[in-house]
């Protein structure tokens, strides 16, 4: 619930709840290798029918890795920025997004010790969202902002408590968040929605750019991510990989993630409503167009 100023004891307790959700969501996790990491309609596994399906379960364990480094990089990088704005808002600190973040963050940080217990040695993160949102207008991240709980939406809703083969560990998480995704977009909505309103026009088509650039930092990110992944699933395959299956591979890494991360927020038709309200025709077609580039 939004409060103008929610009071310490009130902050105190929301934390404390969130920590409990946290403990019992990986209480007595236990990761099998056998199962497999994410809903197949997040990890786009399709993208790789050319492999085994050893292979193809060794892709969703490495994404499944990337998705909690991830996952846990954008809850620090947007969230603290939304806390660090918070002084003199009209929503005070601390906020309850952020201590509904910090929960998250810790969840998905135990996750990657868990998956690093029992997954193959080599497992390598180059996200660094931090450096990516430093110095980039509060406009811009806001935007990103909503983009993060809408492509949350997406996959929590993407998974199926029948799928006996998906891990119970992704996905009691997966399932544990459901509930308050879409209070924390509403929040994220109205973060962006302020944001804007302090802004000239001249400084609102300056915010269009940098938003356009921040989005393409982060598919920079990810085509890094997907070429490392790509040559840590190569270390581990059952046979030597040729150049052609090595470059399907990356780009199959490459789809998915853009998947993920990029269009499943960005697509989002709550996104498209909101954009088209804050900006101008020609803003939301420039927008739009960096987009189209990036499918």
């Amino acid at each position: 619930m939004l409060t103008a100023g929610m009071s310490p004891a009130v902050s105190a307790q929301a934390l404390e709840t969130a920590r409990r959700r946290e403990g019992a969501a990986l209480d007595g996790s236990v990761f099998d290798l056998r199962s497999k990491l994410m809903p197949d309609a997040v990890s786009l596994i399709g993208a790789f029918g050319f492999l085994t399906e050893r292979e193809r379960r060794l892709v969703g364990h490495i994404q499944g890795r990337t998705y909690v480094n991830m996952f846990a990089a954008l809850e620090r990088a947007v969230a603290d920025e939304f806390d660090a704005w918070r002084t003199g808002d009209a929503i005070d600190s601390p906020s309850e997004i952020n201590i509904s973040a910090r929960a998250r963050r810790r969840t998905f940080q135990r996750m990657d010790r868990l998956l690093a217990r029992t997954m193959p040695a080599g497992y390598r993160s180059v996200v660094d969202l931090d450096s990516m949102t430093r110095g980039a207008a509060r406009w811009d991240v806001a935007a990103l902002g909503l983009a993060v709980e809408l492509f949350k939406q997406a996959h929590f809703e993407a998974c199926d408590d029948s799928d006996t083969k998906l891990s119970p560990m992704f996905r009691n998480a997966f399932l544990r968040e459901q509930a308050g995704v879409t209070m924390q977009a509403m929040i994220a909505e109205i973060e962006w929605i302020l944001r804007n309103a302090d802004l000239t026009d001249d400084s609102r088509d300056a915010a269009v750019d940098g938003f356009i650039e921040l989005i393409e930092k982060l598919d920079r990110t990810l085509h890094m991510q997907a070429a490392i992944d790509t040559r840590h699933f190569a270390m581990y395959a059952a046979h030597a990989l040729d150049r052609e299956t090595l470059g399907a591979l990356e780009a199959g890494f490459r789809k998915a993630y853009r998947g993920q991360y990029l269009t499943a927020g960005v697509t989002h038709p709550r996104f498209a409503e909101v954009l088209n309200s804050l900006v101008t025709d020609g803003q939301a077609a420039r927008i739009n167009r960096a987009l189209e580039s990036l499918r």
